[in-house]
């Protein structure tokens, strides 16, 4: 008999309100954690086994707070254009950074960094291993002038299209561990989850049509069933974050959006345990996704 115990988290991100914890009940806490801004917001939180709070998202000015030491302690700055407005145009603003924050489990900032260069970019998606260490998955974009994301070596260079990142940060916030460029594949949003090893699985979306995703040989599909619209893609990263262990297209002939990722351990055939990743898409291609045959139901 397995007893499963669940912490809720209510994450509340307030101008101007100092850190606290409020607490609820006995499987329940509060916290209200101070961006001291009306620049930033929160689109995404993990919590480790240790009970550390990681928040990741966007602020568009210099006025959100950093600690001593941050990877990040500055603004990246840059001026984005609305679409269809060049450089010139009236139709501009701020471009964000990304940010990270992480909370011990009382509430106090432990390390608070920005993630950004000159272009438009956002922290879509988080997860924490038990060492502390911080993954995010975003959105990045070139714009005038260049894109200065920071990455390390051996990353694809940003495009003109809307890219994803995947970036780890070290327990402290005080260094990159990596950070690479996923060519095209930050068109709506981006899903992180890491294995007991490192590795990192994400899930993204591209516009085949605009810029091809770059798949590894013998993957399960190497090219889209067509380049109309938005297509799902999932990949994995090896724990240095120096290279893809695969990359493929999980996509029909109509739009494909990427909604969560997972990794589990299940029973294989033989009665050893597999490692799968868990990808729940949000898909319109009910009679064309690909299915393992006699599973799922096309006309859900």
């Amino acid at each position: 008999m397995f007893r499963v115990s669940m912490k809720v988290l209510c994450v509340f991100a307030l101008a101007h309100v100092p850190v606290r914890v409020e607490a609820a009940s006995d499987t329940q806490y509060n916290v209200v954690f101070s961006l001291k801004s009306s620049s930033g917001h929160v689109k995404a939180m993990a919590v480790d086994p240790a009970g550390n709070i990681y928040l990741t998202g966007f602020a568009t000015s210099d006025s959100f707070p950093t600690t001593p030491g941050a990877a990040q302690p500055k603004f990246g700055g840059g001026v984005c254009f609305a679409l269809g407005i060049g450089p010139g145009g009236s139709g501009t603003f701020p471009c964000p950074d990304a940010f990270v924050v992480k909370l011990d489990p009382t509430g106090k900032v432990i390390y608070s960094t920005y993630l950004g260069g000159t272009g438009y970019d956002i922290g879509l998606s988080i997860v924490a291993d038990a060492a502390g260490n911080a993954y995010v998955a975003g959105t990045t974009s070139t714009n005038f002038p260049p894109n200065t994301f920071p990455t390390t070596p051996g990353s694809p260079a940003v495009t003109n299209s809307l890219d994803a990142f995947v970036a780890k940060l070290n327990p402290q916030g005080t260094a990159l561990m990596y950070s690479r460029i996923l060519p095209g594949a930050g068109w709506s949003g981006a899903a992180i989850a890491v294995d007991s090893t490192g590795a990192v699985y994400f899930a993204g979306t591209v516009f085949p049509d605009r810029l091809p995703f770059t798949t590894t040989p013998g993957a399960f599909q190497e090219q889209p069933p067509d380049t109309t619209g938005p297509k799902q893609v999932v990949a994995k990263l090896n724990p240095a974050g120096s290279a893809l262990v695969y990359g493929t297209y999980l996509s029909g002939t109509r739009t494909e959006l990427d909604f969560a990722v997972g990794v589990g351990d299940y029973a294989g055939g033989s009665g050893s345990m597999e490692r799968a990743t868990l990808i729940s898409p949000d898909t319109r291609s009910h009679m064309t996704f690909p299915l393992r045959r006699g599973h799922g139901n096309r006309r859900c």
